[in-house]
């Protein structure tokens, strides 16, 4: 990861990406602001306003014209959170539709992150997750930097959020990469969950001791899980990455269930997840990971898979 993408509207609600995006950024990682606009487009086609003068206004300290009606909220924000126009810029997209803003990141590394904030407030997260951020989610390449908490530092603890059945080794590269990047330790978790009818069902019917051969089948689950993720952990250890696993063997509740009391128990920085394979013109997580994202309040690193 080179660059940190982050979004703005300039108002307190985006806040959050912006301070956050300014304490990760370092030596190797510069920040970019933008900020899409749809404005302008309507004011010219009104054909109220002739002159780019009266539409646009210079910053001279990132040397390029801006919209001017967006001036005063820019200004505010950066005094807002003790920045100066200096510590990085915006690249403003114009254009009626999403599409300018997808044109605008089709262009940049797949490798660079997009940052922005959601509420946990029940309205705005259903207006704003559900237009924004699900198109940046969806309709862009680059991963998505959801920022629900504060940012102070950078992450010391990742969590990964990982069904070995997707086996998306692009997911776990780039998990490795940013834990390289700030030296973080990493948590490795998943859940098996299983459903007792069907154990019973399926494997158990015809057993005398069936809760003792139900314990064994869900031993020898455990062994095959555990022999899996070593081999990913085995990967973050040759890096001097300090890795921990964390298999969660459950019957009868949800995986979002458990993987929310160990997050409570064992809380990470930055937590790890993946869109379902398949799904790309809606919000349409897997059940767990779109639970986790609403109700956990942890930030989020969202990796889309890619399919040659």
């Amino acid at each position: 990861m080179k660059n940190i993408f982050v979004a703005s509207d300039f108002t307190e609600h985006s806040d959050l990406a912006m301070s956050a995006a300014n304490v990760l950024k370092n030596e190797n990682i510069q920040v970019q602001g933008f900020h899409w606009d749809s404005v302008i487009n309507k004011m010219k086609k009104m054909n109220i306003l002739q002159s780019d003068e009266e539409l646009y206004t210079q910053i001279n300290e990132w040397k390029k014209k801006i919209p001017l009606h967006l001036k005063d909220d820019i200004l505010a924000q950066f005094k807002r959170l003790g920045l100066e126009l200096t510590d990085f810029s915006f690249d403003i997209t114009e254009g009626d539709k999403f599409s300018s803003l997808q044109d605008y990141f089709e262009k940049k590394s797949d490798n660079d992150l997009i940052m922005l904030t959601t509420s946990d407030d029940s309205f705005l997260e259903r207006v704003f997750f559900g237009n924004f951020v699900e198109k940046l989610i969806f309709g862009t390449k680059q991963p998505v930097y959801l920022v629900k908490k504060e940012v102070k530092e950078a992450p010391k603890k990742i969590g990964i959020c990982f069904d070995p059945d997707q086996d998306n080794e692009g997911f776990f590269n780039h998990a490795l990469s940013l834990a390289k990047l700030f030296k973080s330790s990493v948590d490795i978790i998943y859940v098996e969950a299983f459903d007792s009818r069907d154990l019973h069902q399926n494997v158990f019917a015809t057993n005398q001791d069936s809760e003792k051969n139900k314990n064994n089948y869900l031993a020898y689950k455990r062994k095959l899980a555990e022999e899996k993720f070593e081999e990913y952990a085995e990967k973050f250890k040759k890096e001097g990455i300090d890795t921990d696993i964390n298999l969660i063997i459950t019957v009868d509740k949800t995986p979002a269930e458990n993987l929310k009391k160990h997050l409570k128990d064992n809380p990470v920085d930055l937590l790890f997840v993946e869109p379902h394979p398949g799904f790309k013109n809606g919000f349409k997580f897997n059940s767990t990971s779109y639970d986790l994202i609403k109700n956990v309040p942890v930030n989020f690193l969202i990796i889309k898979e890619r399919h040659s």
